[in-house]
């Protein structure tokens, strides 16, 4: 394994690029440290955005392989309140006028450490009108030619305690859904309203979705922290920590899969379902691990 560092006229596009045989893998720290490119086994799982003003848009509003945080998904009308203060949030999903997907997305990461099989990225944020609280956040990437490992790190360097929930964003290539399928083990399955809440949830007994069948926009509470995605050409094992939700979604295109790992779900600001507190100088990390095994001959 190696990397390089690619320049762009256009910041946003500055790049690591990290390449084995069979394997590549590109990181945008100016795109909210977010994967761009992801190859493994030869098999092209993460698609790159175009580097232009479509492909930046396309990550704007399509938030591909993007880190959630302070909350992943949804804030019903960007309102909430914590410790009896009630704060707002941008509207960034005006057709729903929802908050969504968090404040890192778009920040500019500084390198803390990168060798041939890793790279460490971090952001401090100090304050917002609708985040009035100050963090450190740390993204680490670990490399292998068979998969990779996620870790998140958020330290409160504030002197107050402050809510939030943790997701990642991959859109997992599958070309069609003709054969594919997901697995996994759930408690429950949570219903929206029209505009994408979660307002309900019911008991969950599927083992298995086949996306040939399915049209999903949906969040599930995990059993286990195993995901399994199969396809004709490989099969792809997320594991993620216990007591953990997932998003599933179908793009409409229907030519890949979002399998988006969350500590919480929709609006959790205000459900509290899975929201999650962190005090003064504590910190809080979360790790997402995937392996790939290739079904196409060798």
């Amino acid at each position: 394994m190696t990397y390089k560092y690619i320049a762009h006229t256009q910041p946003e596009f500055e790049h690591y690029y990290f390449y084995a045989e069979g394997f590549s893998c590109k990181v945008f720290p100016n795109l909210g440290g977010s994967i761009q490119e992801l190859s493994c086994q030869g098999i092209s799982l993460i698609k790159e955005i175009s580097m232009d003003a479509v492909g930046l848009e396309t990550y704007q509003t399509a938030y591909p392989s993007a880190i959630l945080f302070p909350f992943p998904n949804r804030v019903s009308q960007g309102k909430y309140s914590f410790n009896e203060v009630d704060f707002q949030l941008d509207i960034n999903e005006p057709f729903y006028n929802n908050a969504i997907h968090g404040l890192v997305s778009d920040k500019k990461f500084n390198i803390k450490h990168i060798d041939q099989q890793s790279i460490s990225m971090r952001y401090r944020h100090d304050s917002s009108t609708g985040f009035p609280f100050p963090y450190e956040f740390q993204i680490t990437y670990f490399f292998s030619e068979s998969g990779i490992k996620l870790r998140f790190e958020i330290t409160n360097v504030g002197k107050d305690s402050f809510p939030f929930g943790l997701g990642w964003h991959p859109y997992f290539e599958l070309g069609t859904y003709g054969g594919c399928s997901v697995a996994f083990s759930a408690e429950k399955k949570y219903l929206n309203d029209p505009k994408m809440v979660p307002v309900d949830s019911e008991v969950y007994t599927e083992e298995r979705i086949i996306l040939a069948e399915a049209e999903l926009d949906t969040a599930y509470k995990l059993r286990s922290g195993n995901i399994i995605l199969n396809s004709p050409n490989y099969q792809l094992q997320m594991h993620v920590p216990e007591d953990c939700y997932v998003q599933l979604y179908t793009p409409k295109n229907r030519t890949a899969l979002a399998i988006e790992p969350m500590t919480c779900i929709a609006d959790a600001f205000n459900n509290g379902v899975g929201l999650k507190k962190l005090t003064p100088n504590n910190q809080f990390s979360f790790e997402i691990s995937i392996s790939i095994k290739s079904h196409l001959p060798s």
